[in-house]
């Protein structure tokens, strides 16, 4: 998966400092067979990659948000922010 985000926001997150995943044994009905269970280092980088994109998204809606305050651009602005369910980081295996 390639995790897009400067070098800055993954240094935030150093993966040996995580928890590795919580269950180990893998529900494997649910796992496409083409997909094995992460181990729990590869696991914490995950962990840690995904971190920093939120990260980063999140600079990046404040830098967006600071320019509408400072243009006093609220009043004909409308800010809608959406979002899925997002990685299950680890509980599926």
């Amino acid at each position: 998966m390639p995790w897009n985000a400067p070098k800055k926001y993954f240094d935030l997150y150093a993966p040996d400092a995580l928890p590795g995943p919580k269950e180990t044994e893998v529900r494997w009905r649910e796992v496409p067979a083409d997909q094995t269970p992460l181990s729990p280092e590869r696991h914490r980088q995950t962990v840690a990659a995904y971190y920093a994109a939120i990260s980063f998204m999140d600079a990046q809606l404040g830098l967006l948000l600071d320019e509408l305050d400072r243009s006093e651009r609220w009043k004909d602005t409308i800010v809608v922010f959406m979002g899925d369910h997002g990685y299950h980081l680890g509980t599926r295996g």
